[in-house]
């Protein structure tokens, strides 16, 4: 490890100079060694046998103390997703109002919280009482994660083909899915969604 600390100096007849003197501390295993010397009027630094000198100029300094302050500041860590409401606990209720024009049975009456509301991703729960959805005429306009923690989901596509998920299954719906979404039993599932860009 070395160090510099820079010493200003008075030059002939009082007169300051800009010179700088560095003191260089140079550790080689257990031994230390100080040298001194001299930059003089902005001239390269003399140079010595054991260690290369050098002084970090003010705005480097407080730079990196600015950046060290800012990463200890913004400091990131993973998010637990909530047990509790997982297990739907907590949640809150939701409007059903976005299923109106697509709804061809039941009565849906959700729930809802959110998870992880981060830059491009969002993690929430939802629950509904069994309902089912018709997208044939408006189709997925994004890819959601769903990750089934209860119930039983039947995905039925327009040419007949049925897809079922129940607890412990995970499907990803893509963007233009246009056939059923089936709830089935107390339906509750984890949602990842990624978010609009700003």
């Amino acid at each position: 490890m070395s160090y510099a600390r820079p010493r200003n100096t008075t030059g002939i007849g009082g007169r300051h100079e800009e010179t700088t003197t560095m003191e260089i501390e140079c550790r080689f295993g257990d031994h230390s060694v100080v040298q001194v010397s001299d930059e003089l009027e902005g001239s390269l630094v003399k140079q010595h046998s054991l260690c290369r000198p050098r002084m970090l100029p003010a705005f480097v300094i407080a730079f990196s103390l600015a950046t060290a302050t800012a990463s200890a500041q913004e400091h990131v860590s993973p998010v637990r997703m909530d047990p509790d409401k997982m297990a739907g606990v907590g949640l809150e209720p939701g409007s059903s109002a976005m299923f109106a024009d697509i709804l061809v049975e039941g009565e849906l009456q959700v729930k809802r919280a959110i998870l992880f509301d981060g830059t491009e991703l969002r993690v929430s729960m939802f629950e509904s009482t069994p309902g089912k959805t018709d997208h044939r005429d408006v189709p997925f306009d994004f890819d959601e994660f769903v990750y089934v923690l209860s119930g039983k989901l039947i995905l039925t596509e327009p040419d007949g083909t049925v897809h079922e998920y129940t607890p412990g299954d995970a499907v990803v719906v893509p963007i233009g899915y246009r056939g059923t979404w089936e709830m089935q039993g107390n339906y509750r599932e984890l949602v990842v969604l990624m978010k609009d860009p700003e």
